[in-house]
């Protein structure tokens, strides 16, 4: 099995000073059309891919 891809985390400039992350697609365990860093428990997704996730 190949290693996942590290969490990518987006900061905004704009927001410098204040803790904050948006959270990007790219690392996760979920695949299909939920595939990399699922986090919603609404998708479809399987609940425990979801919670390795997050």
């Amino acid at each position: 099995m190949a290693e996942p891809e590290p969490v990518e985390v987006n900061r905004a400039t704009l927001l410098a000073g204040l803790p904050h992350g948006f959270l990007g697609r790219r690392g996760g365990v979920s695949t299909g059309i939920v595939s990399g860093l699922n986090v919603g428990l609404g998708t479809g997704d399987e609940p425990a891919a979801v919670a390795e996730n997050r």
